[in-house]
C-alpha cells in the first residue's frame, strides 16, 4: 500500500515531540490513539451525514458525535482543571 502523505511517520514524529516538550518541563496530552482507535467515526461529508448517500466528496475533518473530539475536549478540561485521571484496580 503506498503511504502518499506519510502516516505511517506520524506515530514516530508525536513521540519525539512529546519527548521534546516535556524535557523542557511541559505536559503533554497524547491525542494520536484516541482518535486512531476510534477511526470508524470519522465518516463525515459535505452537507451532513445524509450526503453520504449521495454523490458527495468524503470529508475528513469532521468527526461523529459523541466521539474523540468530545473525548479530548473532557481531556483538555481535566487537564486545565487540575484532574487526576485514575485507572480503576483490577478486582482479584
Amino acid at each position: 500500500m503506498h503511504d502518499r502523505f506519510g502516516w505511517r511517520h506520524v506515530p514516530k514524529m508525536n513521540e519525539q515531540a512529546a519527548h521534546l516538550f516535556a524535557a523542557r518541563g511541559h505536559q503533554v496530552l497524547h491525542a494520536y490513539m484516541p482518535y486512531m482507535l476510534r477511526a470508524d467515526s470519522h465518516i463525515g461529508a459535505r452537507g451532513g451525514w445524509h450526503s453520504l448517500q449521495k454523490n458527495t466528496t468524503p470529508d475528513c475533518l469532521h468527526h461523529c458525535l459523541p466521539g474523540p473530539p468530545r473525548m479530548m475536549a473532557l481531556a483538555v478540561a481535566q487537564f486545565v482543571l487540575g484532574v487526576e485521571h485514575h485507572q480503576p484496580k483490577p478486582t482479584a
